[in-house]
């Protein structure tokens, strides 16, 4: 079966390495962007790390068995126990699924701009080719945090749920059946430490070869942070008010404070924590090069380019305290840098 042809490929002593290179080569460009642009006004923080207070779920916790957390993943997703995996993160989630589409065949993928990176990066390290194969998607988008119109005509879809909370219950969501749901605790719930993530596969056979894969390329997820998992989700009604509250406040900020600045494609979206800004009224550099600009004025944000996309944009998160200071500092940073290239 499908197992042993995985097992055979990764247990033959020449291939292992070669596979572990391949697996290597795949550069997270955002996540070295914002580690390496770090300001006093920060924008990139997209989760709510900090804000939402994690430690009396942290506190007491001992070790728990997968089970009982996946049946709290099914029951706020309205789905079957049966199709729940747990993983390290919504990345390894992502990276799995287009693993386990190409043993199983799967030798096209698709994906749309702006998106972010690693749901294009995955399927292209596994050697797929553009087409109609599987379609790679986050729901909402970030960077835009618009809903998308998934479009018919695909073998499977993998869509990243990853900011989804913020703007609807998970289980209001109704997906095709051929249809690999995704998500993460560490943007809606703040829960960078928890290191918990999740795939919902679209039938009982495939979330077996997801788990029989991971059984010999991941360490298991810890059974201590599945127990700070459960803890969340038991509680997930009052999470999820503290957290829609934090997004919705400081969307408002947001909105207040853009001067110049345009939603993409002149479109509001709803409140999650991420947003995709029209910075053209200030400037006509490309995206790289006004961030870069920005960090040196103390202000973080990712550009456009990391996001596939060559335009006039860069990704802004609306998710710290000093929020209001932060977008201000933005909008003042480019009108020096506006009225700079006037002058030259």
């Amino acid at each position: 079966m499908l197992f042993d042809f995985i097992k055979n490929i990764l247990y033959d002593n020449f291939l292992m390495p070669i596979i572990l290179i391949y697996i290597m080569i795949v550069r997270f460009e955002i996540g070295e962007w914002i580690e390496s642009h770090r300001a006093p006004y920060d924008l990139m923080q997209s989760g709510l790390s900090g804000r939402i207070d994690l430690s009396k779920y942290f506190s007491g916790c001992g070790f728990e068995e997968p089970e009982e957390l996946k049946k709290l993943i099914a029951e706020i997703n309205g789905t079957d126990v049966e199709l729940v995996s747990l993983t390290h993160g919504a990345t390894e989630a992502v990276a799995i699924v287009a693993k386990v589409l190409k043993l199983s065949g799967i030798k096209e993928f698709d994906s749309f701009v702006p998106e972010y990176e690693m749901l294009y990066k995955a399927p292209l390290a596994e050697n797929m080719k553009k087409g109609k194969g599987a379609l790679f998607l986050s729901d909402p988008n970030n960077p835009t945090s618009m809903r998308t119109e998934i479009p018919e005509g695909y073998k499977y879809y993998v869509v990243d749920e990853t900011f989804l909370q913020f703007m609807t219950d998970l289980d209001k969501v109704k997906r095709r059946k051929n249809t690999f749901r995704i998500n993460t605790f560490t943007k809606f719930y703040g829960g960078d430490e928890v290191r918990i993530g999740y795939i919902i596969s679209p039938d009982v056979d495939l979330k077996e070869t997801i788990e029989n894969l991971q059984g010999i390329t991941y360490e298991p997820v810890s059974r201590h942070n599945i127990c700070v998992a459960k803890k969340i989700l038991e509680d997930n009604d009052k999470v999820k008010e503290e957290a829609r509250m934090i997004s919705t406040e400081n969307f408002e900020i947001l909105e207040r404070n853009m001067d110049k600045l345009k939603f993409y494609m002149n479109k509001r979206p709803q409140p999650a924590t991420v947003v995709f800004l029209d910075y053209s009224d200030y400037s006509s550099l490309e995206s790289l090069e006004i961030s870069e600009m920005l960090y040196k004025k103390g202000v973080s944000v990712v550009p456009a380019t990391m996001f596939g996309k060559d335009s006039y944009h860069f990704r802004v998160a609306y998710t710290r305290k000093n929020f209001e200071d932060s977008i201000n500092a933005l909008v003042n940073a480019l009108k020096s840098i506006k009225a700079k290239n006037k002058s030259s």
